[in-house]
């Protein structure tokens, strides 16, 4: 006699599995296990197999779920997973998804070639309750706004240049950039150079987004200081966006040097690497190098290691981020640590009361969280020559 078919039992045990264990039926089991039916069984029937199937390790599967109830309890993620911190917060946003009886579905952009329409048809096939965009950039999330919008689904922007009807929670990272670069100059850097892998000055003072924020923090601390802000594409055209103050040439120049096509370069790690072998070739490099995020500044580091050059000796390197490997380089980093716990704790909790409650939904409430400086090898050196009154005071080390 041929052995019947079953489902696949791969992510755990089956109704008819529950059903083949207490030898009932598979309906009998099916009725007991959904509240608004199991009244038609005894109770003493009914608690047998709630409790079998809950020591056999059943789960029911989730399209079953939404067809009883109209709810699937799962909040849609899109982000871009080039960002450390976007892969970061997804880990959190997952972990506390989960605490709260959700399930959260992220999706990279690199996975639909950066396709928006194939990723609002995927979610809206997952039948999502709410979507969170994550370091999105504008040209791309401002489409998703209207659209997830258009189906009264609650959108949270989570760090990204967002515009239009809303709600952000981002980071704050102007205030530690500028400490940053405050951290540099007390150390007696006169020439600084911020290193970027875009620069638009449109996006500057746009809600959430950290990479021009970074510009704003540098750029106020070299303007207070009297000095000179320039912007330098690869081809080092000098472009000024501020106007020189008056008098003699300043003391403190500060560079905002980007690529023309992030593109042209495999990863951040090359994009460091080869901007600063170029500044080193050409006889340009500059007294501190501040750059977007740590994989730049890793590879920033390389370069000056190949080249023989002294960090922080000759030029002091800084980076953003605090990823893993910061702490733990040939040459520990001085980073800027975000606070992508936290972040990813009240993004959740915010979505779901924009789920649960249709008013919460209406009420737009902002909220952005700072970030904290870590001082490191990269600009102290081995020795730390700490004063009192120096940033410096607090290292943070691995």
């Amino acid at each position: 006699m041929p052995t019947p078919r079953r489902r696949n039992s791969s992510f755990g045990p089956t109704q008819e599995m529950v059903a083949e264990a207490l030898g009932v039926s598979q309906s009998t089991v099916a009725l007991a296990l959904n509240p608004k039916h199991r009244h038609k069984l005894a109770e003493a029937t009914v608690k047998k197999i709630v409790e079998t199937a809950e020591a056999m390790g059943y789960r029911p599967q989730q399209f079953a779920r939404i067809l009883r109830n109209g709810r699937s309890h799962t909040i849609g993620v899109i982000y871009y997973s080039i960002y450390h911190p976007s892969r970061e917060r997804v880990k959190y946003l997952a972990q506390y998804a989960i605490e709260a009886g959700y399930q959260l579905v992220a999706l990279d952009l690199a996975w639909f070639d950066r396709d928006g329409r194939r990723v609002q048809d995927y979610l809206l096939g997952l039948n999502v309750e709410g979507v969170i965009l994550c370091n999105v950039t504008y040209e791309i999330g401002e489409e998703w706004v209207r659209f997830f919008s258009n189906r009264k689904l609650p959108i949270l922007s989570l760090a990204s240049s967002l515009e239009g009807d809303v709600e952000h929670v981002g980071v704050d990272v102007a205030p530690a950039f500028r400490e940053l670069t405050q951290h540099h100059l007390h150390l007696g850097s006169k020439r600084l150079a911020l290193l970027l892998p875009f620069f638009d000055t449109g996006f500057l003072g746009r809600p959430g987004d950290p990479v021009m924020q970074r510009v704003q923090g540098f750029k106020e601390v070299i303007l207070k200081r009297r000095g000179i802000l320039r912007t330098a594409p690869e081809q080092y055209e000098i472009l000024e966006i501020a106007p020189a103050p008056a008098g003699a040439e300043a003391e403190i120049t500060g560079y905002v040097i980007y690529p023309e096509r992030l593109s042209q370069y495999d990863t951040m790690f090359a994009f460091g690497y080869l901007q600063t072998e170029k500044l080193i070739k050409e006889g340009n490099l500059p007294d501190s190098l501040l750059c977007a995020n740590d994989e730049i500044a890793s590879g920033a580091l390389r370069a000056c290691y190949r080249y023989h050059v002294d960090v922080p000796g000759e030029v002091r390197i800084s980076g953003m981020d605090d990823t893993p490997f910061a702490g733990y380089c040939h040459l520990p980093l001085t980073t800027v640590a975000q606070p992508n716990r936290e972040v990813a704790r009240y993004s959740i909790e915010r979505i779901i009361d924009m789920i649960e409650d249709g008013e919460a939904h209406e009420k737009r409430r902002n909220r952005s969280f700072p970030c904290r400086v870590l001082y490191r090898e990269s600009t102290l050196g081995e020795q730390y020559p700490i004063t009192k009154g120096d940033p410096a005071s607090s290292v943070a080390r691995p």
